[in-house]
């Protein structure tokens, strides 16, 4: 399943997660149950890079789901896809 942010999250920057060394800015998210994929623009060490990706495993569901509940979700692990 798709999640998106609507205008009003992207204009709190609802959609922008501080990750270790990097700044996320996530467009949607796929996935189910406790797998998901971020997908989005990421910033590290000043270069910018389209097409990134986050996957996400929650530590538990979480409902109702949406893009900011995923977002918001405690994770358990998290891995960085980068751009071929």
């Amino acid at each position: 399943m798709k999640y998106e942010f609507d205008q009003k999250e992207i204009d709190e920057k609802i959609n922008i997660i501080e990750l270790e060394d990097l700044e996320f800015e996530c467009d949607f998210i796929e996935g189910e149950g406790l797998f998901f994929n971020a997908y989005g623009t990421a910033i590290v060490d000043g270069e910018k890079y389209s097409d990134f990706q986050v996957e996400i495993i929650l530590e538990n569901d979480v409902e109702p789901k949406s893009a900011t509940d995923i977002i918001n979700a405690d994770w358990q692990e998290y891995e960085y896809i980068f751009p071929v």
